[in-house]
């Protein structure tokens, strides 16, 4: 995805210029500055889409690392540990889970 430049300052929009952003947004990203000064990213769909599956797979792989240094670091337990723990605080007797997978 293209990188937004300078942003485009804006008085009003008029229906010229409203065609004109919606060209330009279709070939990259546009930054836009109302006169009130915010600001404002015009782009596709598929441009934004595809910038909150960036931020999913990020947001994924800091998860990931932050699980690998927990590990590594003597902060996690087993499965059985953990389904123990629930158990207890639950009140629940220590037995085996059923589990029943469906294919």
């Amino acid at each position: 995805m293209a990188q937004t430049g300078t942003a485009i300052q804006v008085e009003q929009i008029t229906p010229e210029l409203w065609a004109s952003l919606i060209e330009q947004a279709a070939q990259a990203p546009i930054r836009v500055a109302a006169s009130n000064g915010a600001t404002f990213v015009l782009q596709t769909d598929s441009d934004y889409e595809r910038l909150l599956a960036d931020l999913d797979q990020a947001e994924a792989r800091k998860g990931i690392e932050e699980g690998r240094r927990d590990k590594a670091a003597g902060r996690t337990h087993s499965v059985k540990e953990a389904f123990a723990e629930v158990r207890a605080k639950l009140g629940l007797p220590n037995q085996p889970l059923a589990v029943a997978l469906c294919l």
